[in-house]
């Protein structure tokens, strides 16, 4: 194998020279955007289960099984959730949607308290 590599003829080359298959680059700013939408969304969801703890858990039961399955399912699971609840669908989709609109406002606040609380000088 080092005999190999010995007889391989040697060249010089920039980075700009290679192809994208052989020196891969990311451009900084793509970069720094993907690390900024995941700190994010990382603080989304710490802010969503955080307002989830603060409503009541027959409104935490409620909204997540209105959003449990996908496609049939989550059609059958609302159906069956409105049974249970002994309410029509009409009502259930009204009150997810309070719900909703409720843990969407508690979820921009916590966002944006967290946002002050990381970067203080923005804040005033």
């Amino acid at each position: 194998m080092q005999e190999y590599w010995e007889l391989v003829p040697k060249r010089a080359s920039s980075l700009q020279d290679l192809s994208e298959a052989e020196h891969p680059s990311e451009n900084l700013t793509q970069s720094l955007q993907r690390e900024e939408e995941l700190n994010r969304s990382e603080s989304e969801l710490g802010c969503l289960e955080h307002c989830l703890e603060e409503i009541t858990p027959q409104n935490r039961d409620l909204i997540i099984g209105y959003y449990v399955g996908e496609k049939s399912q989550k059609i059958d699971n609302r159906k069956r959730l409105a049974t249970q609840l002994d309410i029509a669908p009409a009502t259930l989709r009204l009150r997810a949607f309070r719900l909703r609109e409720k843990l969407e406002s508690c979820v921009k606040g916590c966002v944006q308290q967290s946002a002050m609380k990381q970067n203080p000088m923005f804040s005033n």
